[in-house]
């Protein structure tokens, strides 16, 4: 996980790649990027792929009326401003029932807190549980019909964000 601020631009690369078992190996990767303009979407591109077959993909461009969202080969208008996308709740603790827009589905989806620091989204594929310290991501329980699993801050990044040192180099393992 990258995340880059310049002036009023922000740019933010996701990546993750998860291997499991069940009877057989599944591989999971998922990338994302967007581009932020004075804390505006401007520009996104994802891709999430199982064992080397693509499950989602999408494209969202801003334009005079919004976006132009293309989710698997399907345009579609959003014609609702997006500054807190799915990105950007790695960086920011969200509020209790605060929405996230997900390109992967192409919909606004609500943070519901459950414990302290602690929130659910549910989207369409499942149940992801974050957690966060000093308003970092630390942890997400990601819960889907076919296996669970966590992306979990390394102990040298989380030391960094418990201490609130300046400068970060966010990592995940499973």
């Amino acid at each position: 996980m990258k995340r880059t601020i310049s002036g009023k631009v922000e740019e933010i690369q996701f990546d993750s790649d998860v291997t499991f078992r069940i009877l057989f190996a599944f591989n999971l990767q998922f990338s994302q990027y967007e581009k932020f303009y004075d804390g505006q979407l401007n520009w996104g591109k994802a891709i999430s792929t199982l064992s080397g077959r693509t499950q989602k993909e999408s494209k969202i461009k801003s334009d005079k009326e919004g976006y132009q969202l293309t989710l698997d080969g399907v345009t579609v208008p959003i014609n609702k401003r997006i500054d807190y996308s799915v990105s950007q709740i790695y960086f920011t603790e969200p509020r209790d029932g605060q929405t996230v827009f997900s390109q992967q589905f192409g919909q606004f989806m609500p943070f519901k807190k459950v414990g302290d620091h602690k929130y659910l989204m549910s989207s369409p594929d499942g149940d992801n549980y974050y957690s966060y310290v000093n308003g970092i991501c630390v942890n997400v329980r990601v819960e889907r019909d076919f296996a669970n699993f966590d992306f979990v801050m390394q102990p040298e990044s989380l030391l960094a964000v418990e201490t609130k040192a300046d400068s970060l180099n966010i990592g995940s393992n499973d």
